[in-house]
């Protein structure tokens, strides 16, 4: 999992983003996750506005393992790329 900022042109801000790996596909499975992941951020006071769900090992990584922020938010794009069941 990684967090970072997003602009928000409408505040002139930034809103809270946050990408997870997953090997859920199915579209209710999924939308069930990203509830669970707003309501963990509910429970700390933190208020998420975007979960991006990615698959395994999409994360990028430096070599000392560390999620890379920018590199990651570079990626959102491609999510939409990502097959999804609607069977499920």
């Amino acid at each position: 999992m990684i967090a970072f900022g997003e602009d928000d042109k409408e505040f002139g801000s930034e809103r809270l983003a946050v990408m997870v790996e997953t090997n859920v596909t199915g579209v209710a499975e999924r939308s069930l996750l990203k509830m669970e992941i707003l309501k963990a951020g509910m429970a700390i006071d933190v208020s998420i506005a975007k979960v991006y769900l990615a698959p395994p090992r999409f994360l990028i990584k430096s070599s000392a393992g560390k999620p890379s922020r920018q590199a990651n938010k570079d990626r959102v794009d491609q999510l939409d790329k990502v097959p999804v069941e609607h069977n499920s």
